[in-house]
């Protein structure tokens, strides 16, 4: 597996990745859940930066299905970014006060390949939802 400053630079320098479809890695992008009471938004280079100190976790796939459904993107740009999707790379993702995922911050495309060739769970940096304030775009 390899680090997540690995992760970064490689990521903001090939097109293949896993990544942003606008504003690369200095895209701002956002996760909210009305049920947790919680909005957020942060650059990505940032959240991948600052998850590096979150352990990588094995995840079942099974908890972050839910988290695909109702996306914003066409059906065949979702398919090839995820057929394009690099697995060696660790998710992240967001946790409540109960340590419950509630949200998929980044990897949602890679979690989507990992389920379509039938991997049981996937490496995931999980971070708790209050601890995304230090990182927040206001």
């Amino acid at each position: 597996m390899k680090t997540f400053k690995e992760f970064l630079n490689q990521k903001t320098h090939n097109e293949n990745m896993d990544q942003p479809a606008q504003g690369g890695m200095n895209q701002v992008a956002g996760i909210g859940d009305d049920d947790e009471n919680f909005h957020v938004k942060f650059t990505i280079k940032d959240l991948i930066e600052k998850a590096e100190k979150y352990p990588a976790k094995d995840v079942p796939i099974s908890t972050l299905l839910p988290f695909l459904q109702g996306r914003e993107e066409d059906h065949s740009q979702t398919q090839a970014r995820a057929d394009k999707a690099e697995l060696q790379y660790p998710i992240i993702v967001i946790s409540n006060d109960q340590g419950k995922i509630f949200a998929i911050a980044d990897g949602t495309h890679r979690v989507q390949k990992a389920d379509a060739i039938g991997m049981t769970s996937i490496k995931s940096h999980i971070i708790p939802k209050n601890d995304m304030a230090e990182f927040a775009v206001k």
